[in-house]
């Protein structure tokens, strides 16, 4: 996928389940914008429409001390660990 239309998933684990979208976001927006929060029953995933963003946003906040928990921030990955991106015709993987 060409870098300008790339939206990178990154997941979210270890997070207080008193958390909200809304305190996630706030968090994530420090490094750049972010396109929309997933939550799911285990973790919430972030979509952020900029590469560099979201790769300072891993680097900064993974292994961070947040609301009691050690946040773990990592790219989202496919099940044969290749990370993710979104476009907007769905989900590809990057090589």
């Amino acid at each position: 996928c060409r870098t300008e239309h790339i939206i990178m998933l990154i997941r979210l684990n270890n997070i207080s389940p008193k958390t909200n979208k809304k305190e996630i976001r706030s968090l994530f927006e420090s490094y750049g914008r972010v396109k929309s929060i997933i939550k799911s029953s285990r973790h919430y995933y972030v979509r952020m429409p900029h590469m560099h963003s979201a790769k300072l946003a891993i680097k900064k906040l993974n292994g961070m001390r947040w609301k009691g928990q050690t946040l773990v921030v990592k790219r989202a990955e496919l099940n044969n660990q290749s990370p993710v991106c979104l476009t907007q015709i769905g989900v590809l993987r990057l090589l």
